[in-house]
């Protein structure tokens, strides 16, 4: 049940128990679990539009996801294709005479808010996985190799060098190659838990990369390689001056 299962990432990524989303929701925890584990069927339209909200997700999307569980499993394929071939990004725009050579005006996704946190796991389109259904014009930036994330705390906060505060936008590569001391977006595990961070990567001899902050009165997290299923270099960023999501951003 894909339903489940991302209601699930979800929940716990936004740090909430069964109780409180069943508070918040109006509903009992003993559904919520029935619905995270393929226990109940799919719950009713307003329910799921119920949740989408809270967890900031496109309500459209999240009905889909929810009722192709409710469709016979030797079709669930094919109805899956179709949404996805829906909810696929049109193609960037060609180039038109009279444009500058090499500078392309695409729209880059922008996988995570400040209230949904950093995405924790990787798709199968090497991207890390949206949380979000946002995206954001760049001029010369082309969406098949690089993505954006919103800075979420203030961990990279510094009077000196490079600083990104909470809100701001980092411009991430996916082919970048990532050096000794660059900025990145790090995906990895620890003590079982899938994370996101934005860090400045500083890569030890062996087994192991640090991540440091470059606020010192955040700690260094130290990953083996072997738990690290993606590591992006930081290209650029967006910094926003107010609270307010900029007019880029659809």
């Amino acid at each position: 049940m894909e339903f489940g299962r991302r209601l699930r990432d979800l929940r716990k990524q936004k740090g909430m128990t069964l109780e409180t989303l069943a508070t918040k929701i109006g509903s009992s925890k003993g559904y919520l679990s029935g619905i995270e584990n393929e226990k109940v069927n799919p719950p009713t339209e307003k329910f799921v539009r119920k949740l989408a909200r809270i967890f900031g997700q496109d309500e459209v999307g999240f009905l889909k996801l929810a009722y192709l569980d409710k469709i016979p499993r030797s079709l669930q394929p094919e109805f899956s294709r179709m949404a996805g071939a829906e909810a696929s990004p049109a193609p960037a725009p060609r180039q038109r005479a009279g444009e500058s050579s090499g500078v392309v005006s695409s729209a880059i996704p922008l996988l995570n808010s400040v209230t949904l946190g950093y995405p924790g796991r990787i798709a199968s389109s090497g991207f890390p996985e949206a949380l979000a259904n946002d995206r954001i014009a760049i001029p010369g930036v082309h969406p098949t190799h690089t993505f954006a994330v919103t800075v979420c705390g203030n961990a990279l906060v510094s009077e000196e060098g490079a600083s990104f505060k909470e809100g701001d936008i980092a411009l991430v590569s996916r082919s970048g190659k990532v050096e000794d001391g660059d900025f990145v977006f790090a995906v990895y595990t620890e003590k079982g838990q899938r994370q996101g961070q934005v860090r400045q990567v500083m890569l030890q001899d062996g087994e192991t990369v640090a991540l440091q902050a470059t606020n010192r009165s955040y700690p260094i997290i130290f990953v083996k390689r072997a738990d690290l299923d993606g590591l992006f270099k930081v290209i650029g960023k967006i910094e926003i001056f107010t609270s307010v999501v900029p007019a880029a951003v659809r």
